[in-house]
């Protein structure tokens, strides 16, 4: 994995100076998590360093263009799935979804939970890496979406769940609670939003990061 992470921090390094290093500063700032268990891992290579931001850069990148599609001109967005022969995001297809559920459409309902079995495999395939990184420090990183979910109040969370579930059982803990589009909706903001607190709450690992994007240019130039 770490040759993973290495490669996909690259692409992350890139992309943060494509949209004018956004991590700058993020030191100076008031953190959003604050648990004693950010001195144990904040910078660490076997914890969240600089490799592992970029990485958690990329997942976000991955997991907003599930959510909302692909950025357009104008603040368009195009979808990455396809539901009756349209490009549909996750956002879009919990708008269908509802749709159906108020028009009570059996049949389009049942074409919808065909769709989210679908887009429920991409995820999970598309995070996997983002899953076995976090195993290797779950206790500190559930501290954390704890600390998350209450500083958000998001005390419903299936992050909680999610967090909780023991090492190997991640994925069906997401398929049994992942039962339609509204909930996939709130999670993917959930775990976009957790993931941008808990990168903004290690300047350590942020510290190093911006160094990994001005040698990745350097690079490049």
């Amino acid at each position: 994995m770490n040759r993973t992470i290495i490669l996909l921090t690259l692409c992350a390094a890139s992309y943060a100076h494509a949209e004018d290093n956004q991590l700058k500063g993020h030191g100076n700032h008031e953190r959003p998590l604050t648990s004693s268990v950010l001195k144990i891992i904040d910078g660490f290579s076997m914890a969240i360093d600089g490799k592992r931001v970029g990485f958690m850069l990329h997942v976000r990148k991955e997991i907003r263009k599930m959510h909302y599609g692909i950025p357009l001109n104008e603040g368009t967005f195009q979808g990455l799935y396809e539901y009756a022969g349209k490009p549909v995001s996750i956002r879009q297809m919990m708008e269908i979804e509802d749709a159906a559920y108020q028009a009570g459409d059996i049949d389009e309902l049942m074409m919808i939970e065909e769709a989210l079995k679908h887009i429920k495999k991409d995820f999970i395939g598309k995070i996997h890496e983002f899953i076995g990184m976090a195993r290797g420090s779950k206790g500190p990183l559930f501290t954390l979406i704890r600390e998350f979910c209450e500083r958000r109040k998001r005390p419903d969370s299936l992050l909680l769940r999610w967090g909780a579930a023991a090492d190997g059982d991640e994925d069906r803990c997401f398929n049994r609670d992942i039962t339609n589009f509204s909930i996939f909706d709130a999670f993917c903001g959930d775990l976009v939003q957790f993931i941008e607190d808990l990168i903004h709450s290690c300047p350590k690992a942020c510290a190093q990061f911006n160094q990994l994007v001005k040698e990745g240019v350097g690079k490049k130039s």
